[in-house]
């Protein structure tokens, strides 16, 4: 039954997808994308980075396009640093620092192995290196499967791949953008009450919130100086 689910899930995401318009892409397809990546961005030195990482929610097919999550509310403050790969051309080692504005507190960790094209696209995965924390234990195998947990939502998309979600934007004039678009529906009770969507899981069905649910999570920082984070705190792993 749930492979059942499952598959009507996929056919459901592929119908959403043949019904929008197609969108513009910082990144060529296929082999182009391939050949552009094989490309070196010179980066001399260490850059710094400030902004947030923004989560958005919504519901197409709920009532007035439902907003489930806004990133006017929901959002961690973010700090980075970019450091060039000295071993493997056109790689950047990207360490993201998250802090929950209030209370304060840091929140996740993460080291990913960002590659950066001549013209600004970006592109790396989530997980990238085995150097992923968060303050609360992970008890999860991969983040795709976080994702499912705290959401429900059987997520699919061009950037999940065996247990990881890829990031993809740009790095342009000081401005660093990169984000993940998700799409699927609710199979599962999700263990945050904010995906609930106002139901009762110990009486209502599932899915709680109807239709396909699409997820979107971006970085949106710019270049800072270093005296901008308190750097000097430990890294936890």
């Amino acid at each position: 039954m749930k492979t059942f689910a499952k598959t009507i899930s996929i056919l459901l995401m592929l119908l959403l997808a043949l019904s929008c318009s197609k969108e513009e892409t910082l990144l060529p397809p296929g082999d182009e994308l391939t050949d552009v990546l094989k490309k070196a961005t010179v980066i001399d030195d260490e850059i710094y980075l400030c902004g947030k990482m923004l989560f958005d929610v919504v519901a197409p097919k709920e009532k007035e396009n439902k907003v489930i999550i806004s990133s006017d509310w929901m959002y961690l403050d973010m700090y980075a640093k970019l450091t060039p790969d000295p071993d493997k051309k056109g790689h950047y080692t990207l360490l993201t620092r998250e802090w929950m504005p209030d209370p304060s507190f840091e929140y996740r960790v993460v080291e990913y192995d960002a590659r950066i094209t001549p013209g600004g696209a970006v592109q790396f995965f989530w997980p990238g290196t085995d150097k992923w924390w968060e303050s609360m234990p992970i008890p999860f195998d991969n983040c795709v499967e976080q994702v499912i947990t705290h959401t429900g939502v059987d997520v699919h998309g061009p950037g999940v791949n065996k247990g990881t979600i890829m990031f993809e934007g740009y790095f342009k004039d000081g401005k660093f953008h990169a984000g993940i678009h998700l799409s699927g529906l609710q199979l599962y009770v999700p263990e945050m009450e904010i995906y609930w969507n106002g139901k009762d899981p110990d009486v209502d069905p599932l899915p709680f919130i109807e239709g396909p649910v699409q997820l979107e999570f971006m970085m949106e920082m710019e270049e800072c100086e270093y005296s901008d984070f308190p750097w000097e705190i430990d890294l936890p792993f």
